[in-house]
């Protein structure tokens, strides 16, 4: 399976949109950085920054397997 260049940034993008959404959910549920009774919000933030994490190792990983053509 052949991984296009556009394929690597949507993964890459993922990655971002899911980190910027959880920092959204920290900012809305923590009170000068901390968490205060607000479990559910906190598991869907780390939740979201595990997938954020895999996706951009995955994209690292088919970025070694497909490098750029120059």
């Amino acid at each position: 399976m052949k991984i296009s260049a556009n394929d690597r940034s949507a993964i890459f993008a993922a990655a971002a949109e899911l980190e910027l959404s959880a920092n959204v959910l920290r900012d809305c549920h923590t009170i000068d950085g901390e968490w205060r009774g607000e479990a559910k919000a906190k598991a869907e933030h780390n939740r979201l920054l595990r997938l954020a994490t895999r996706l951009r190792k995955l994209h690292a990983k088919l970025r070694r397997l497909t490098p750029e053509k120059p």
